[in-house]
């Protein structure tokens, strides 16, 4: 063979970066589609004054001293998801800096104290794996609980 007719080598493949410690992957058993899933944060007084400024102008209907959550989303499990968070990898700060505890809204019931029945309905609907669009569904959810009183955020 001349070394024109040789076949070119293939571009080589990106390595993989590996998982931090304690991140989780998805599974293959995962069935598709997205949940919405919500963490609870740090008490609204005990947050830097910058990320207080920061909650107080996307929910200026919170109640004084009103629970603070993170709404977000996923095709992962939310517990699976919540300890991505917790390890850093595709975290938000907000939830690796700042969370308490996550809250399951894709099962019945999800821990919603102080929220009306008929909310805690809503968002358990929306919620789901698979239900339209998550963003949209991600937003909605954080609407009613910035409805209901609570600071939400949300990307």
């Amino acid at each position: 063979m001349s070394p024109e007719s040789t076949p070119s080598p293939r571009p080589e493949k990106k390595a993989k970066k590996p998982l931090p410690a304690g991140a989780i992957k998805l599974s293959k058993g995962t069935p598709p589609g997205w949940i919405v899933y919500a963490v609870e944060l740090q008490p609204f007084a005990k947050l830097p004054i910058g990320k207080q400024r920061e909650l107080q102008e996307l929910n200026p209907q919170a109640k004084e001293k009103a629970r603070v959550f993170y709404v977000g989303q996923s095709r992962h499990e939310a517990a699976d998801r919540y300890q991505n968070h917790q390890a850093g990898f595709n975290a938000s700060s907000w939830v690796k800096r700042f969370g308490v505890r996550l809250i399951v809204l894709d099962r019945w019931v999800p821990e919603l104290r102080g929220v009306r029945a008929q909310i805690v309905k809503e968002i358990f609907l929306l919620a789901q794996r698979n239900k339209g669009e998550p963003t949209a569904r991600e937003r909605q959810v954080t609407e009613l609980l910035r409805g209901e009183g609570f600071f939400a955020y949300s990307k």
